[in-house]
């Protein structure tokens, strides 16, 4: 009875990981950012992994998701891939198709947006 019960618990437990996993892999590398249109967004000099993942969805930018809240699952992949220490202040682009993981590739790499000045 007792090795029944470890093991339903032990298959649930695996379940709920799986279900964890694959709604993570949805919300960072496959779900658009934003269904609009191409935006610019900044990123303040000195701006915080956790500070810059707040403003992304108070700006509407991290979507839903069925299980954990999706700035659960951007600060998990921000952990994972060290991006708070290589987070780059400046303009950038967030395209109609791009992911979470696109964006931080992006911020990380400084990749902005460029303005020119023609100075007469």
């Amino acid at each position: 009875m007792r090795l029944k019960l470890c093991s339903s618990l032990v298959l649930a437990a695996v379940v709920v990981v799986l279900i964890l996993v694959v709604d993570y892999a949805r919300q960072v590398h496959v779900k658009p950012m934003t269904n609009e249109q191409a935006m610019t967004w900044n990123v303040p000099p000195g701006e915080t992994l956790g500070g810059m993942i707040v403003r992304m969805e108070y700006d509407g930018l991290l979507g839903d998701s069925r299980w954990l809240p999706p700035r659960v699952y951007a600060l998990v992949h921000g952990k994972i891939r060290g991006i708070e220490r290589h987070l780059r202040a400046g303009e950038y682009m967030i395209g109609t198709t791009a992911t979470v993981a696109d964006f931080f590739d992006k911020v990380t790499r400084g990749e902005g947006v460029y303005h020119s000045l023609t100075i007469v």
